[in-house]
């Protein structure tokens, strides 16, 4: 039975039943395709997007609009991973049959959810290596140069560090305003920044929006369990670097997932992380 809550893509409440909208349900079974065809969320997300398929518009009180905009890999997740496209309810952990009809065959759902853990599956193997370096692609100095990751050896010890990409491209010449960050403290740093985002009082209703009370409290639990510091990097999309100041821009999709929430449920002026001069002195070479 249909406990209530925000109603998933595809179906229209039926009093304590869900029932087929046909013209969502296509884009559900057209993403579901897709990914047993293309077989990564990124190829997904940008098939979808070439054949602008969107999630549901709302308007909200005082006319303000929300939705209605392309998926992100998040949000393909979530629908992807969700039992009630097979028909069935999940409820406490545990997953029913339900008593809505189905859009994807139960078989094919399984089959998908196969598909996505034997993903996860080859993500944790690959961990050890990604983490060693894992602000790769992410940091900018003030000139647009992407920092890359660089190493040297003292006394036997292998260092490591993120370089402006100029001194690995171009040798020939001198880039005194290039960086040489030492990575374990600007990884620390960085960690602790998101670390400080997330827990700070109010943060809850502050990066969320349209959350039902009970949805909010799972997200005021979900930011005081606060992960490692690779956990917390990775909810990092891009940081800008200039001597005095940084910014830092989080993933939508990822904290949606760490909070527990869909993407469109976050609020977008809440992705964005300033620092004050002293931490960017700290790492400035």
């Amino acid at each position: 039975m249909w406990m209530g809550g925000s109603v998933p893509l595809g179906y229209h409440p039926d009093g304590r039943t869900l029932k087929i909208d046909e013209t969502e349900a296509e884009t559900i079974r057209t993403l579901f395709d897709l990914y047993l065809k293309l077989g990564t969320l990124r190829d997904v997300k940008e098939r979808a997007e070439d054949l602008d398929l969107r999630s549901r518009r709302r308007e909200r009180a005082g006319g303000r609009i929300s939705g209605g905009t392309h998926f992100d890999r998040g949000h393909l997740q979530h629908i992807l991973s969700n039992p009630v496209y097979a028909g069935r309810i999940r409820h406490k952990q545990k997953v029913y049959d339900g008593q809505h009809p189905a859009i994807i065959d139960p078989t094919i759902w399984d089959k998908v959810q196969d598909m996505l853990q034997s993903g996860a599956a080859v993500a944790r193997g690959s961990r050890q290596k990604a983490t060693r370096s894992s602000l790769a692609g992410k940091l900018f100095d003030e000139t647009g140069d992407r920092l890359t990751p660089s190493h040297s050896r003292k006394n036997g010890k292998r260092l490591r560090y993120y370089i402006s990409r100029r001194l690995v491209k171009d040798r020939s010449r001198k880039h005194p305003d290039a960086w040489r960050l030492p990575a374990e403290q600007v990884e620390g740093l960085l960690a602790e920044l998101v670390g400080r985002h997330l827990t700070r009082p109010g943060a809850a209703v502050a990066m969320t929006e349209d959350l039902t009370a009970v949805e909010l409290t799972g997200v005021s639990k979900r930011l005081q369990r606060q992960g490692n510091v690779m956990e917390r990097l990775a909810l990092k999309e891009r940081a800008d670097l200039r001597q005095g100041f940084l910014t830092l821009m989080l993933d939508k999709s990822m904290l949606a997932d760490h909070l527990g929430c869909l993407p469109e449920k976050i609020n977008l002026a809440e992705l964005t992380i300033e620092a004050p001069s002293r931490c960017a002195d700290v790492v400035w070479n």
